[in-house]
């Protein structure tokens, strides 16, 4: 295909709503925010699309993490209060959804790759959506988990439109881990091709889904919400064959984006938008 590939954005010619199953699209989204923080430009373009949170798990003693510390108060239930204002985010977005019994890392629980990519298969095998998104793992362990689960079901599910996300705010905020992960991708044989969206000047949809997070938008901070409203990035992921790994050792499949606007200092968010993230 020639020329950039491109995802269908808001607007008159939005997706019908779908049941769960059949659903236009499905997130994989490592946290309960992740995929209202990178992706609501495309779910607000496919009403009744599914995201499923894999570390939603609750731990049985009933212990904190660090960053449940700086977002709840004590006698609150993190979890209980997640999943609300994670229903109510993706409601705005009319996205649907799915949450994995997998503890956060920072309960102290790790988990195989394996296990997690059994699950995912399953409950992906129950959704079939048309496309899956997928983050790239920047940095956060159950970023890198959630991908890698991920990436070990593409070959063997190549009816799927595989779609890699860049996490936001990280991908601004740890640009060498961003980079490294792409190459690592190619070095596994796997290609990457871009998926362009039309800046979209109103964020106003988006912000109005991350400030259901309200737990969530004193410790994020302004210049974090800020960063989330910044362009969102999508990759689409093939499966290469033998030979064109060989050729991709040779010549990256991965190059920078070189649209005009294509940093966060050349696209800031408006102004009058982001001045509303200090009254969520």
């Amino acid at each position: 295909m020639n020329g950039p590939l491109r995802l269908r954005l808001p607007g008159s010619t939005r997706a019908q709503p779908h049941g769960q199953r059949g659903a236009p699209l499905t997130v994989l989204s490592p946290h309960f925010d992740d995929a209202v923080l990178s992706c609501s430009q495309v779910l607000f373009a496919h009403p009744g699309s599914t995201v499923i949170t894999v570390f939603a798990g609750r731990p049985s003693d009933g212990r904190w993490g660090s960053w449940d510390k700086k977002c709840f108060r004590p006698g609150q239930d993190p979890i209980s209060v997640l999943q609300k204002e994670d229903r109510e985010a993706l409601a705005a977005l009319t996205a649907l959804p799915v949450n994995l019994p997998f503890l956060d890392a920072e309960y102290g629980t790790a988990y195989l790759i394996e296990e997690i990519t059994q699950v995912l298969a399953s409950r992906l095998d129950a959704l079939a959506p048309e496309s899956v998104l997928v983050p790239l793992g920047i940095l956060h362990v159950d970023h890198v988990a959630t991908n890698k689960a991920a990436i070990a079901l593409i070959r063997d599910r190549p009816h799927i439109r595989w779609i890699i996300y860049e996490e936001l705010p990280y991908r601004f905020e740890y640009l060498e881990h961003r980079e490294v992960r792409k190459r690592e991708l190619s070095e596994e044989g796997f290609g990457l091709s871009e998926l362009t969206l039309p800046y979209d000047p109103n964020k106003r949809v988006k912000l109005r889904a991350i400030r259901h997070y309200k737990s969530q938008v004193k410790a994020l901070g302004r210049v974090r919400i800020e960063r989330a409203l910044y362009d969102e990035q999508y990759w689409k992921v093939s499966a290469l064959g033998e030979a064109e790994v060989r050729s991709c050792d040779e010549a990256s499949v991965v190059t920078e984006r070189k649209a005009a606007g294509s940093s966060m200092h050349d696209r800031a968010a408006p102004e009058e938008v982001v001045s509303e993230c200090s009254e969520a």
